[in-house]
Formats: C-alpha cells, structure tokens, sequence
C-alpha cells in the first residue's frame, strides 16, 4: 500500500469508486505484509461503504489517545487491484 501521512484527531474518509455496485467493507489489517498479501485473515471489519460515491462513504476517526502509529486499511473487493492504503500518524 501506498502511506498517507495524518495528524491526530484527523478523519479519514473512505468513499466507493464511481460505478460501485455492491457495498464494499472497510477492513483494518495487522501490518503491512499483510496488507500487501490482502491477507485478511486477522483482519477486523470496521464498517461498510454504501455504493453511491456522496452519501456511501465510511469514516474513521483516529482519536488523540491512538494506540498505533501506522494503520492498514483494505476491502477485500478491491484490495487485489490496489483499494488499499497504510496512514502514519504524526502527532502535533
């Protein structure tokens, strides 16, 4: 997955691709190898994106008392084709 780097407090929104058909779950993976793989095996599903591309989007808050510093996030759909992403958390 590609990193996109966030602060804390920050919300990342995830919306589905133009044409969906089908809702689409957001997953959080482990790690990177296993984001990498699409291996979601230990994977925790976080919540669903509808299919229409203004009002289908899903939103994960990363709160100021974050446990981790790097998350995973894929959908299984797409995860193969790359509807993957890994986000650093910077605190300010």
């Amino acid at each position: 997955p590609q990193f996109f780097n966030t602060h804390t407090c920050s919300i990342l929104k995830f919306c589905p691709p133009e044409g969906a058909t089908a809702d689409q779950v957001v997953w959080e993976l482990p790690n990177f190898e296993a984001t990498e793989k699409c291996d979601f095996s230990n994977a925790v599903a976080l919540g669903t994106m509808g299919t229409d591309p203004t009002t289908g989007c899903f939103e994960y808050v990363f709160e100021e008392d974050h446990e981790l510093s790097e998350y995973y996030f894929a959908s299984q759909e797409g995860c193969a084709n790359g509807q993957r992403i890994a986000v650093k958390i910077q605190d300010f």
